[in-house]
């Protein structure tokens, strides 16, 4: 294991034996939270969850209101290809990435990366907003249903585009043939 020296003095200071990275090869699922006690409880929690690395996969708004998530992100085997598994959509794009770095991960961040995280968050007040008012009118359940159909779809749209992203990438690769 490799550590600089920075580091060496860094983890003596703090006292700690091991550093864990967050973007390793062994990740499986990842996430941020965000908590808004100013807003319903359906509506503040955000997690902005994603599946395999952060460094190459989205942070995907799952709001603390949903109630549903697509089934191929419940679905996980390491050990052998599945495509009814959003972690395989995101794994084979990241490894993809990994092996033609200076290429390939400018290009997932300006095709599709970058995009798709700005995207969620110009949503996110139009999103909340339309919650806010769903939850004052109609309650918590119209809420819930609103923010699961809201998450569900953007899960969705996120693991399709992966699988196709990793088409165009694989494309590229062998030149169109």
């Amino acid at each position: 294991r490799y550590v600089d020296a920075y580091q060496e003095g860094l983890m003596q200071l703090l006292d700690l034996s091991y550093v864990r990275h967050t973007a390793v090869s062994r990740c499986s699922s990842f996430w941020v939270g965000q908590a808004r006690d100013w807003l319903p409880k359906e509506i503040g929690g955000v997690l902005w969850y994603g599946l395999n690395s952060p460094a190459n996969s989205p942070f995907i708004p799952l709001y603390l209101g949903a109630d549903e998530i697509p089934e191929s992100y419940m679905v996980l085997n390491r050990d052998r290809m599945d495509y009814n598994s959003a972690w395989w959509a995101y794994a084979r794009v990241d490894d993809m990435v990994n092996r033609r770095y200076q290429e390939y991960k400018p290009r997932l961040h300006e095709e599709l990366l970058d995009p798709m995280q700005e995207y969620w968050f110009t949503m996110q007040d139009a999103v909340e907003g339309k919650a806010l008012e769903l939850y004052e009118n109609h309650g918590a359940d119209s809420t819930k249903a609103f923010l699961t159909t809201y998450s569900k779809s953007q899960m969705e749209w996120a693991e399709q585009s992966y699988w196709d992203y990793f088409d165009e990438l694989y494309f590229s690769l062998t030149g169109g043939y």
